[in-house]
């Protein structure tokens, strides 16, 4: 049984298990470092465990932001760093996300994003670069990769060797290491990582043709927003969170600048140097421009909350409306109907929901909100076809989530096909939370699938 588990466990952990089949060192590609690890992965195996963590993290920062000429302009911005950078051969790719909340994070290969509460947050274009070289140089130096391989070898370790522990626990520690392979990996990296990654930060972007003391201005901004926030949570407390920030930190990437090219201390000129261009004014305008409608959109959401949680139907309903009024004027931004039809839903009314989730599916397929919510809309409704595929797209968006799979579930039974319906309730059992609402309604299911006649 033992064996049975950890073969389990390898299988749901998919190419992040596969790095795991050999121990050696890894090289740090800048300093030359070695630190030990089960395996060190090829660039193409780091890149294409990038790309299958991608989406579990889209997903999680509302999708992709939709402004086709925004994504041109800042992606070759980043190509153009990761160009310069220590590991040029790596397909770097950007995805602006819409999220309000600033943030920014790379994945393993050269997977790089910035949210659009961050993105509005910057005055100039050699900002934008210096953050995203920063994002680059975790990448640089495998910090990502030297983090994941130390989760997987805890977590894998304790499936092998703690063989004796309870059910529940054993399906906790899975749930976990399935977050890692699945994209929901959002790292805190160390302070000396941190250091690296700024010196990276200063470095790629003035070899890439940007001001590197621009960012300074960035990192000021956010250690003093910090203060004034007085140690509540405020607006940049996510990227803070993942990105320790202090003075220090301020003063190390200036000293870092003046050390590296020492005719760029003060406000010495720097000629041929970018700080920002026209492109980037008028994306930023366009961007800035849309902010106030989503900020209403986020009260929406907040609201909507509340009202159901208090059974406030008509608060509900208004939040609904005003969702559709937010998005009045950005109509291919799908999140704005997404979130008008999911609460919708959440209210029963099922015909007014359908039309704004079809628009958020027409407008971005890739929006997870609106196909998980399609997917519950489709099996109230007996569509059973139909719930299956929206589950099937969702639980590709969310692979460590497990809603998609309780709705998958749903939808099998619908279609007669009990078997594979206990495989989708065994995964989404698998990936839930110990004591969850998900865990309780896949576990209810399977043990109704093994009572009835014939069982599994």
């Amino acid at each position: 049984m033992a064996r049975l588990r950890t073969f389990l466990l390898l299988l749901l952990l998919g190419s992040a298990a596969a790095m795991l089949l050999s121990p050696g060192c890894r090289r740090d590609p800048v300093t030359g470092r070695l630190s030990f690890g089960l395996h060190h992965p090829s660039d193409a195996e780091e890149a294409r465990q990038g790309r299958e963590m991608a989406p579990g993290l889209v997903a999680a920062h509302d999708g992709v932001y939709p402004d086709a000429a925004a994504a041109a302009h800042l992606g070759a911005i980043v190509r153009r760093l990761g160009a310069a950078s220590h590991r040029p051969r790596l397909p770097y790719r950007f995805t602006l996300l819409a999220s309000s909340t600033p943030n920014a994070f790379a994945l393993p290969g050269g997977e790089v994003f910035l949210t659009r509460g961050l993105l509005e947050r910057l005055d100039e274009e050699a900002q934008f670069a210096v953050v995203m070289a920063h994002e680059i140089g975790h990448v640089a130096h495998r910090h990502a990769v030297r983090a994941l391989n130390d989760s997987l070898i805890v977590g894998l370790g304790a499936e092998v060797i703690a063989s004796s522990v309870e059910d529940h626990r054993r399906r906790e520690a899975a749930a976990g290491l399935a977050a890692i392979g699945g994209g929901l990996l959002l790292l805190r990296f160390s302070r000396e990582q941190e250091l690296e990654a700024d010196a990276r930060g200063v470095e790629y972007a003035r070899a890439a043709g940007y001001d590197p003391r621009r960012g300074e201005q960035v990192f000021r901004g956010f250690a003093r927003a910090r203060r004034e926030a007085g140690g509540r949570a405020g607006p940049l407390d996510s990227w803070i969170s993942s990105h320790p920030l202090d003075e220090d930190r301020v003063v190390h990437l200036r000293a870092e600048v003046e050390r590296r090219w020492p005719g760029l201390r003060g406000g010495a000129p720097a000629p041929g140097l970018v700080v920002s261009t026209p492109a980037w004014d008028a994306l930023l305008a366009r961007v800035r421009a849309a902010s106030p409608h989503y900020a209403r959109l986020d009260r929406a959401r907040a609201a909507a909350a509340r009202a159901l949680a208090a059974g406030d139907a008509g608060g509900a309903r208004r939040s609904a409306a005003e969702a559709r009024e937010a998005g009045r004027a950005l109509p291919g931004h799908a999140l704005f109907p997404a979130v008008e039809g999911a609460i919708l839903l959440a209210l029963g009314d099922r015909a007014a929901a359908r039309g704004p989730l079809e628009r958020a599916r027409a407008a971005e397929p890739g929006l997870a909100l609106a196909r998980v919510r399609l997917a519950d809309l489709e099996a109230a409704e007996g569509r059973w076809e139909a719930a299956s595929a929206e589950a099937r797209a969702a639980a590709a968006l969310l692979p460590a989530d497990p809603s998609p799979r309780n709705a998958l579930g749903r939808a099998l039974e619908g279609l007669r096909r009990p078997r594979d319906a206990a495989r989708a309730y065994a995964d989404a059992a698998r990936l839930a939370p110990s004591g969850s609402e998900e865990e309780r309604r896949a576990v209810a299911r399977l043990r109704a699938i093994e009572a009835a006649p014939g069982g599994r």
